[in-house]
């Protein structure tokens, strides 16, 4: 798991090469399916967890509670599971799981993130996509469509951040 390298304990030869992540400093977003070593990771290091529910429900907090944990000059590196979608609207991903969120309420929480941190987003990992071809929708083209809207202008705009970022070194 590639979270778990940038916290230090990825196994021999994948470990981050910089200062490891501190779990105080991670906030997990939408996780709801961990296996047993990461559920028990979470609990001794006490990660903070937002739910489905709980981005679904109120959406502010998310950027609440990350302005709390990286404080008022952190910066953010967000890693995105795209497993963290509900199977129904994206299956191209290798473990899908119900009950996740909509690639609308996706979107809308990376551009507040985007928005939110604007200037301080150090980086974006995206990991578990598996395009099906058997996938009637989104079908993969679409599939490909939706992930540069996440992470295009209308969502992440990960170029608008990497220009922000340049201007305030």
């Amino acid at each position: 798991m590639s979270l778990r390298a940038a916290l230090g304990e990825g196994p021999r030869g994948l470990q981050a090469p910089f200062e490891a992540l501190r779990p105080e400093r991670l906030v997990l977003l939408g996780a709801r399916d961990l296996d047993p070593a990461e559920e028990q990771y979470v609990q001794h290091h006490q990660v903070r967890r937002l739910t489905t529910q709980d981005l679904q429900s109120n959406p502010t907090e998310a950027v609440r509670v990350l302005k709390e944990v990286a404080g008022p000059t952190g910066v953010l590196h967000i890693h995105l599971d795209l497993d963290v979608m509900d199977p129904s609207s994206f299956p191209h991903v290798n473990v899908p799981t119900p009950q996740g969120l909509l690639p609308a309420e996706l979107l809308n929480l990376l551009r507040d993130l985007g928005s939110a941190f604007d200037g301080r987003l150090c980086g974006t990992t995206v990991t578990e996509l598996r395009l099906r071809e058997e996938a009637l929708s989104p079908s993969p083209a679409s599939a490909k469509e939706l992930l540069s809207s996440l992470l295009g202008p209308e969502g992440l705009d990960l170029a608008g951040q990497v220009s922000n970022w340049q201007r305030a070194e």
